[in-house]
């Protein structure tokens, strides 16, 4: 499956790729009648497109606005696939979850994060990270975007991160990025930077620990209050906040006298299965973090992300 963004992340287009095309859009003769399996890399062919979407797998969306029912069961099918390709503003980046299984392809934060990183001066800054890369889709696309970008560092505590930047990041383009392994607060010591980009796991939970795959906080409270050290005299931090945990940061932001800038804001379902399947973890977030709940277009729980940049 290949899906595209548009800059403004108002259209969401599905594509068929490769043997798809022959084996799930009718095309498997050739003029001649001769049988067809493949097509070559190249080839895209259009199935639909999804407008202001909230998610980058949304089957009540694909329901609700693709009418042809073969389209629209086509486009269901290739939402739930497990390798995909996704682009934004000419970035494209491959990512297969079945090999892969605790990393995370790019979702609509994400894209989020490349957008409005176009609101800073990006094109003369020369010193980047990225905290808590994933699959590493906002550095690959500052490095497209940024072409003066000299110091290119990327940190996570996924193994399967490491093995994933080894095997798409070795191309000229991107070989001066360097992925670091384990604690970021420690690879990142006596180092400084123009940028520094963090879009980690946000929702909070009661007794919350540094190791929860959905709530690394402290990582996010680290960065902001060691900013000072950490960013050039321009530097910015540039960070995606939930609504569900704003009561716990905006007290550190009076504290430190910190001004955000929000550059970008959307609401969207909360759709983390684990959260989801806890009553008490769900209990928990509606009662303290402001959850919202109301059924809409097949989802029953909202978050506002928030892409904000906090000066030095």
């Amino acid at each position: 499956m290949y899906q595209s963004f548009s800059k403004n992340l108002d259209e969401h287009k599905i594509y068929l790729q490769w043997t798809e095309v022959a084996t799930m859009w009718g095309k498997d003769r050739d003029s001649k009648g001769n049988k067809i399996y493949d097509y070559p890399d190249t080839t895209k062919e259009h199935v639909a497109t999804l407008h202001d979407p909230v998610l980058v797998s949304d089957f009540p969306k694909a329901v609700k606005e693709i009418s042809d029912y073969a389209s629209q069961q086509v486009a269901i099918a290739l939402i739930g696939k497990l390798n995909k390709t996704t682009e934004y503003n000419w970035t494209e980046l491959s990512f297969n979850q079945e090999e892969y299984k605790t990393l995370r392809w790019p979702n609509i934060d994400t894209l989020l994060f490349c957008q409005w990183l176009n609101q800073l001066d990006i094109q003369n800054m020369t010193k980047w990270c990225e905290v808590w890369s994933w699959s590493g889709f906002i550095s690959k696309y500052m490095i497209d975007q940024a072409p003066k970008l000299e110091r290119r560092d990327m940190f996570d505590i996924n193994p399967e991160a490491e093995n994933f930047f080894n095997k798409n990041y070795r191309t000229d383009k991107y070989n001066k990025a360097r992925m670091h392994i384990g604690d970021a607060r420690e690879n990142m010591e006596g180092k400084t930077y123009d940028i520094i980009a963090c879009n980690p796991p946000y929702i909070p939970r009661e007794q919350s620990v540094e190791d929860n795959a959905y709530e690394w906080l402290e990582l996010l409270i680290h960065l902001i209050k060691e900013r000072k050290q950490l960013l050039n005299p321009n530097g910015k931090l540039v960070v995606n906040i939930s609504s569900l945990s704003l009561n716990l940061l905006y007290p550190l932001f009076k504290e430190e006298g910190i001004k955000v800038q929000t550059l970008a804001y959307k609401k969207v379902p909360l759709k983390v299965y684990n959260v989801l399947k806890n009553p008490e973890r769900l209990k928990y977030l509606k009662d303290n973090h402001n959850l919202e709940e109301s059924m809409e277009d097949w989802h029953k729980y909202r978050q506002t992300i928030s892409i904000v940049s906090i000066d030095r």
